[in-house]
């Protein structure tokens, strides 16, 4: 069968997509459309037979894109964007489709009634629920996976050792934002244990005691090699706490105005969760930018609770080795 999976974004939800592609790409010949800022996440994945590349969304490039689709005589389109114009570009297809249903609702519910007692089933699960739901042939409970490009990257070669550990202070939205004295404590702390730490993140970070400043300065392909060789990422809930699990690198994820009950949350055994669950949280879908209580739902987070984490991951890790 031939299926194309649309999604345009965002870097997580690409990222989590992953574990389709893996349930999949044994029985089925796998496209996946997606946008330009996106494209190379996947460019040499084995699993994809092809990449179509949405280069913008207007009317005439939506058109364009389901036509290119529709040459292709896919069997299925499922649509695990479910907006616009995901649903006109699956529509216009003219092929039978499919739409992935986020349960936006459920989590609006979770915003409205913070104290109700309701945690939904993780993303990458319910994307392969979808399947079974359609019954394609599939192989169940695949996990995120992500593919180690082979080009290697100069900036790697200042990664020697196996002592690093990474940070991922940024975000979009304040009530995601990682405290930067807070952050220095804990890499303080990390050095004096001979710790080495590098950051990452899509601007230049200029306040961060680190060994090595990558932020603002890593591609995809950059950025899941160096998180491989990472013993654990310290992350907000972000794109790059997904891309850190798909390549089998346990992360600390410090949940502010959203909530692990999303179903967001880290999969991995070894992975820490930081969640304070207080009274008005979750505030918000994606991260809130104002707040009269100053942010205490991830500016109380301290470096102790932090700390406590990171050093439980790297004592097991050194423990299985």
């Amino acid at each position: 069968m031939r299926i194309v999976i649309l999604r345009y974004g965002q870097l997580g939800d690409l990222v989590l997509l992953s574990s389709v592609f893996e349930s999949l790409y044994k029985f089925h010949e796998l496209i996946l459309s997606t946008s330009f800022n996106f494209q190379s996440l996947y460019q040499h994945d084995p699993r994809l037979n092809k990449i179509l590349v949405l280069q913008n969304s207007r009317p005439s490039d939506l058109i364009r894109h389901s036509r290119l689709i529709r040459k292709l005589h896919p069997d299925l389109v499922i649509d695990y964007q479910n907006k616009i114009k995901s649903r006109i570009i699956a529509k216009l297809s003219k092929t039978p489709y499919s739409v992935y249903d986020s349960l936006r609702k459920s989590r609006i519910k979770l915003i409205k009634n913070p104290r109700k007692s309701l945690s939904l089933p993780l993303a990458w699960k319910r994307y392969l629920n979808l399947l079974t739901r359609l019954e394609v042939k599939h192989i169940p409970h695949c996990p995120p996976k992500l593919y180690l490009d082979r080009c290697y990257d100069p900036l790697l070669s200042n990664i020697t050792g196996d002592n690093w550990i990474g940070f991922h202070c940024q975000s979009q939205h304040r009530g995601k934002q990682l405290n930067e004295n807070t952050v220095n404590e804990v890499i303080g702390e990390l050095k004096k244990r001979e710790y080495r730490i590098f950051s990452i993140g899509s601007e230049p970070e200029q306040n961060l005691c680190v060994d090595l400043n990558l932020a603002g300065q890593t591609n995809f392909t950059l950025l899941k090699q160096l998180l491989a060789k990472a013993i654990c990422l310290v992350t907000s809930d972000s794109g790059p706490l997904h891309v850190a699990e798909a390549v089998n690198t346990p992360v600390v994820a410090i949940f502010g105005s959203t909530s692990p009950d999303f179903g967001f949350r880290p999969w991995l055994p070894k992975s820490r969760t930081i969640y304070l669950n207080l009274t008005c949280s979750p505030c918000s879908l994606h991260g809130q930018d104002k707040c009269s209580k100053n942010f205490s739902c991830i500016n109380s987070i301290n470096s102790e609770m932090i700390l406590k984490e990171i050093l439980f991951i790297a004592e097991n890790r050194a423990i299985s080795t």
